[in-house]
């Protein structure tokens, strides 16, 4: 899961994204979470029977934009990034996605493992949840293209393998009608 968030206020821990057991998010049973500490240092939590947290070494500025990515690696360790750099490793004993029955996904708003309720204090945007585990890579190339204002666009050698057909097709547009679409395929 990644979001680029800019914290206004460190009054209090600002709750960025995560899973509840309940659909008002006010559950005490609760997993993968990202949430911006008190002192200002982001914080990437799972739950695997006891509370694993992969806590930045690094505080934040306020009013600055930030991209973070939480990531859990396999069933060995939760990785927090901090803007496209692994910031640090907790490395974890069996860990697996709790199964809720119903669960509830929250931006912005959850508790912590205190079950204190959270709410985030400043702005999220592009919050992202992956089916599939990131590489460094895909996260540093996410957070490039978030400095410079695209979304996933491009492809990383991770996501790449020899013999791969890629088709391109485009329809130009002169903003009244569609011309010709072309195609290309090429062996990668």
């Amino acid at each position: 899961m990644c979001a680029w968030v800019n914290v206004t206020s460190s009054s209090s821990w600002n709750y960025v994204m995560g899973w509840e057991a309940t659909q008002d998010l006010t559950s005490n049973t609760h997993d993968r979470q990202i949430w911006i500490r008190s002192d200002l240092k982001p914080e990437f939590y799972i739950y695997d029977g006891t509370t694993e947290f992969a806590t930045s070494t690094r505080t934040i500025s306020l009013n600055t934009w930030v991209f973070l990515c939480g990531v859990v690696n396999g069933t060995s360790s939760n990785l927090l990034y901090l803007n496209g750099t692994l910031e640090t490793v907790n490395p974890t004993d069996n860990w697996a996605y709790n199964s809720y029955t119903t669960p509830y996904f929250g931006i912005g708003k959850g508790k912590n493992s205190t079950n204190q309720q959270l709410y985030f204090n400043g702005f999220i945007d592009n919050a992202v949840v992956y089916n599939y585990t990131l590489s460094a890579q895909q996260i540093n190339q996410l957070y490039i293209e978030g400095l410079n204002n695209y979304q996933n666009s491009t492809l990383v050698s991770q996501e790449l393998s020899l013999a791969d057909n890629w088709t391109c097709q485009i329809t130009p547009n002169d903003a009244f009608n569609d011309g010709i679409m072309k195609q290309n395929s090429t062996l990668i």
